[in-house]
């Protein structure tokens, strides 16, 4: 069984990183960059809603499992922080960057459907299916991040082997907290809500340009993310993960 759920979490990451690639390749490059990444994230998304349909059969869950106003306020701090930058950058318009705000929309909105869907949605729960112990839910999610950063290894195709690598850091650790509230909240929205956040203001400040951000710069923003994961998904907090894939697994 265990060697099934393996071949399900290799192909589904194959897979996915080659209807990436070749989505990529095939839409064209005339097209500005809005309709690029809605025709992009909108066929992701479908093809990856198609694989989990005909083959996968995974759950993907949307409805909150907590329902406590503090604790969701706990989990989704970073979302609501992110949520008031974005009200103030929109609403201190600058002509610098107002050329990026109808991209950023689009970014919010559209790149989160298909990333966390793939990441959280289908691979998180293979993750799970595939570790075991004591330690279960600590290499579960470990290895969903790994698999998030991996995703973004794509970006070789248009920016630098080292910008790459940084983003691939910054997404492996972007990827423990979004899983993290995913779990502790039980529906998909909230990472997805705050996945969106992240791509707009990213988008807003340097548009679709290669980041210059330095490792040096990024790596204490990675391991702030790191931590919030790790505080989230505490031992005293593991018994409000409600999620029908992690109900039954070992403390981290």
């Amino acid at each position: 069984m265990r060697c099934n759920n393996w071949v399900k979490l290799i192909g589904t990451v194959a897979i996915a990183l080659v209807l990436i690639v070749l989505i990529g390749l095939l839409t064209p490059r005339s097209l500005a960059s809005g309709w690029r990444v809605v025709i992009e994230e909108t066929i992701l998304f479908a093809g990856l809603w198609g694989l989990n349909r005909v083959w996968l059969k995974q759950p993907v869950y949307f409805r909150l499992t907590e329902r406590n106003p503090l604790r969701l306020l706990a989990v989704n701090w970073v979302s609501i922080l992110l949520l008031i930058m974005v009200a103030l950058m929109i609403t201190s318009l600058s002509k610098t960057h107002h050329v990026y705000l109808g991209l950023s929309i689009i970014m919010l909105i559209f790149v989160p459907v298909a990333e966390e869907y793939l990441a959280r949605g289908l691979v998180l729960p293979l993750a799970f299916s595939v570790t075991h112990g004591r330690h279960q839910l600590a290499w579960a999610v470990a290895l969903s991040g790994l698999t998030f950063g991996l995703l973004h290894s794509v970006n070789l195709f248009h920016q630098s082997l080292s910008a790459t690598g940084i983003q691939m850091l910054y997404t492996f650790c972007l990827g423990v907290m979004l899983a993290a509230i995913y779990l502790r909240s039980g529906s998909l929205l909230m990472p997805m809500l705050l996945h969106g956040l992240n791509d707009f203001i990213a988008t807003y400040t340097n548009g679709l340009a290669e980041s210059k951000t330095t490792l040096g710069r990024s790596l204490p923003v990675d391991l702030l993310m790191l931590m919030i994961g790790i505080i989230l998904l505490r031992k005293s907090q593991q018994h409000r993960i409600k999620l029908p894939f992690a109900q039954t697994k070992e403390s981290m």
